[in-house]
């Protein structure tokens, strides 16, 4: 259906970005503009918005 989902995978170039990134800020800023891969799937874990670890409960 073309929704994106998650995981998003960075490399270790991304790391200081990342950690800047505060509260449910999230990465897609990071990602506007930039090349990436895009892999098709239907499993629904695809698109859980998990940004802490309160998320996954």
């Amino acid at each position: 259906d073309g929704r994106r989902g998650h995981p998003v995978a960075f490399g270790p170039g991304w790391r200081d970005a990342l950690l800047r990134l505060d509260g449910d800020e999230g990465a897609r800023a990071l990602l506007q503009g930039r090349a990436v891969t895009r892999i098709l799937t239907d499993h629904d874990g695809a698109f859980r918005d998990i940004d802490t670890p309160e998320d996954l409960h």
